[in-house]
């Protein structure tokens, strides 16, 4: 190989992956803290005229499923090796309240000993057959169908993943969960999964032993189907 070859060989093995590097939002980030805040409680949206009345979809306390420390080992698994992950003592209760990534990224402490959050949040979604009910986070979604025919059932997991500089408090970036699935317009397919008519409750929002196992484990399953592809949605993995 000539010597103007060999020169113009090294140039470019050391300029492209220097451009690569600058273009990486996460080229400073080496240690994380990962962060869930979407399993405290189980939502009702019943788009029909029953007990959830007009005060809003009725809940129930689902912390004992332990929903969240099962997500941070989720996303810990899909991380890989990338970074450096750290445990992190963060205070969920605002989180689980926050409404969109913007305030999410303003209750985080700021410093510490890792350079960026990985935080698994809840997200809304429009109601899925075009109702008047709003879907967010973990819940149960019903719909009578007609005249007590054709009646829906599912269980869906709205959430995504914001990535926030720990030491500036701003977000680098975020992506929203969805299935791999996509419908005829060609985006992805929400975390919903359809379920039995029987999971229903007759009086909620008490769920009976048998309905509470099939919802969590329909919500673990909409969860680690969809964090490489909110993590991704976030430039995060490939």
């Amino acid at each position: 190989m000539s010597a103007p070859n060999s020169f113009l060989t090294l140039l470019l093995f050391v300029l492209f992956p220097a451009a690569a590097l600058a273009q990486d939002p996460y080229a400073g980030i080496h240690t994380v803290g990962i962060v869930s805040a979407i399993g405290d409680r189980l939502e009702f949206a019943d788009t029909g005229f029953s007990w959830t009345g007009g005060d809003g979809p009725a809940a129930a306390d689902i912390g004992a499923w332990n929903i969240d420390q099962w997500t941070v080992q989720q996303i810990a698994n899909a991380l890989g090796n990338r970074f450096v992950v750290q445990p992190v003592q963060v205070n969920l209760a605002p989180l689980y309240s926050c409404n969109g990534r913007q305030q999410c990224e303003t209750v985080m402490p700021r410093g510490g000993d890792v350079d960026a959050y990985i935080i698994a949040f809840k997200a809304v979604a429009a109601d899925p057959l075009g109702g008047r009910s709003d879907i967010r986070g973990i819940g149960l979604y019903h719909h009578p169908g007609f005249l007590g025919v054709g009646e829906i059932d599912s269980v869906y997991a709205i959430y995504a993943i914001a990535v926030v500089d720990a030491k500036t408090g701003t977000i680098i970036d975020y992506g929203t969960a969805r299935l791999d699935d996509e419908h005829a317009f060609g985006e992805h397919f929400n975390p919903i999964e359809r379920v039995p008519d029987s999971i229903w409750p007759d009086s909620p929002p008490q769920l009976s032993a048998e309905q509470q196992l099939t919802v969590r484990n329909a919500a673990k399953r909409l969860i680690a189907t969809t964090v490489h592809h909110a993590l991704a949605n976030a430039n995060i993995v490939k």
